[in-house]
């Protein structure tokens, strides 16, 4: 009876010890597949800043660079302004360029520019929030809000954070009337926080 059992447990383990390494093989080949097309994307990058190299030529405040060069640069700097791009003649009479590459101009952003874009946005924000606020009270219920058991004004019922709600109840036009008199004849809504 023993040898059977110990027999039953050899095959356990042989099993168990297959599917690991069935396991370990799956895993490695979907890093394999990881690992490759992560080179193909290294050797497609490459490939692209060669050829960028090799067709064209940057321009930062009059002075020449690859594109290596203008990349590791603009890193260092607030970014640019905008971007021309001249084709090999036009570079010639505007930069004195004696190549045939393209030549592509930037501008650089000053920290003026960086601070009118957070004025920008900031007041884009602005500007967003208050629509929205307004979309809503357009959309919004026109009756009585109640918040636990108080009338409210719309403005307080918004400050209340949805999280702390803990039920929300709508009365129609006639139980709004009987449970608040005539300040509740376009209907009610009750709120509840927890």
């Amino acid at each position: 009876m023993k040898y059977v059992v110990a027999r039953v447990d050899t095959v356990k383990e042989r099993i168990e010890k297959r599917k690991a390494e069935i396991a370990a093989r799956q895993e490695l080949h979907q890093m394999n597949k990881t690992q490759v097309q992560d080179q193909k994307n290294k050797t497609s990058r490459i490939r692209d800043t060669k050829k960028l190299n090799e067709t064209t030529v940057h321009v930062v405040d009059g002075k020449f660079y690859t594109f290596d060069e203008v990349v590791a640069f603009l890193e260092t700097t607030n970014g640019t302004k905008n971007m021309k791009i001249y084709n090999a003649e036009d570079a010639k009479k505007v930069f004195n360029y004696t190549g045939n590459k393209k030549v592509f101009e930037y501008s650089l952003k000053t920290d003026e520019d960086v601070e009118n874009e957070k004025q920008i946005r900031q007041i884009t924000r602005e500007y967003k929030e208050k629509m929205r606020k307004n979309k809503l009270r357009e959309s919004s219920f026109v009756g009585l809000y109640v918040l636990d058991g108080t009338p409210v004004s719309y403005e307080q019922m918004m400050q209340v954070k949805p999280v702390d709600i803990k039920s929300v109840s709508i009365l129609k036009k006639q139980e709004a009337v009987e449970k608040y008199g005539v300040e509740g004849e376009n209907g009610a809504m009750e709120i509840k926080v927890k």
